[in-house]
């Protein structure tokens, strides 16, 4: 394949989050978020951390990362921070911005997830409208993608 054939690929790849949470409610309930304030962008969703790394493992090229990832805090087999750790630790991965998003708003939780690098610990919120902007700030992240995509196409 040429390079401006790869290019022209890269520039209409879909933005994507990777959602890592074992509530299927919530999973359903950012997915819809999303769909509401930016359309284009697509939810991978996953029951836990192991789930979305093994995904992650199995991606053949690095231009096709997520734009940003969130992890739930309490979920089985591997949790918010454990993932958080993992995601951190890899060479490939950590570059991609992370998220503990969780219903717990536990001082000692932030703070753990601050140092093991998560961009914010965002409460899980109530109502509608506070869900609407906390997808608005993952959009931001798959906005931020594309532009850099573009960028480095461009050089």
């Amino acid at each position: 394949m040429s390079t401006t054939k790869a290019n022209e690929q890269l520039l209409h790849q879909v933005p994507y989050i990777l959602y890592a949470d074992d509530d299927m409610d919530d999973q359903a309930f950012i997915a819809e978020m999303m769909r509401r304030v930016r359309p284009g962008i697509v939810i991978k969703c996953f029951m836990n951390g192991l789930e979305l790394v093994q995904f992650l493992e199995q991606m053949p090229d690095r231009s096709l990362l997520p734009a940003c990832i969130v992890l739930d805090l309490n979920m089985p087999v591997w949790d918010g921070m454990h993932t958080l750790k993992v995601l951190k630790q890899h060479k490939v991965y950590q570059s991609i911005p992370a998220f503990i998003f969780s219903t717990s708003s536990s001082e000692r939780d932030m703070a753990l997830a601050e140092s093991l690098g998560a961009v914010a610990y965002i409460t899980k919120p109530y109502g509608q409208q506070e869900l609407f902007s906390v997808c608005q700030e993952f959009a931001e992240y798959c906005d931020l993608e594309q532009r850099q995509k573009l960028y480095a196409i461009r050089q």
